[in-house]
């Protein structure tokens, strides 16, 4: 009977596969360094829900079983590009990124939202000063008249 081999030599064996480097994997599965990723590898640690759920979803056609157990083929249907550099389509930019770029947005709508207060402020200033203004002329007529 075949030796199964561990699941971080299967990741290991993926990374490769698929032409990445830990590196380069760590970074399409949206982790922020490689770190993570070199510990499974090596055996120091077991690979989270989270980290095999990343790994699954961005690399929709790996056979899970082959991933988790050590069973059938690695990579079921087409076979997955090979490249140095993550494909486009499994590309996912790190967790921070996305906050990052989601700050700048609330950023820029916070900036939008104050310079329409100023405005409205200043549009309430000037309609506010017509009124005085109206109300002014209003109160010399009716003095006038009367």
């Amino acid at each position: 009977m075949e030796k199964k081999l561990h699941i971080g030599s299967r990741i290991d064996e993926l990374i490769q596969k698929l032409g990445y480097n830990k590196s380069s994997f760590s970074t399409a599965i949206g982790l922020t360094n490689n770190v993570t990723i070199g510990r499974i590898v090596h055996g120091e640690r077991e690979p989270s829900f989270e980290i095999l759920q990343r790994i699954t979803q961005t690399f929709g056609n790996i056979n899970t079983d082959w991933l988790l157990k050590g069973e059938g083929e690695m990579l079921k249907g087409d076979p997955l590009p090979i490249s140095a550099e993550p494909p486009p389509i499994y590309q996912s930019k790190p967790a921070c990124c996305l906050c990052q770029e989601k700050e700048k947005v609330i950023q820029a709508q916070q900036q939008h939202i104050d310079t329409l207060q100023r405005e409205l402020h200043h549009c309430k200033a000037l309609y506010d000063e017509e009124r005085e203004k109206s109300h002014h002329n209003n109160d010399g007529q009716k003095r006038k008249v009367g």
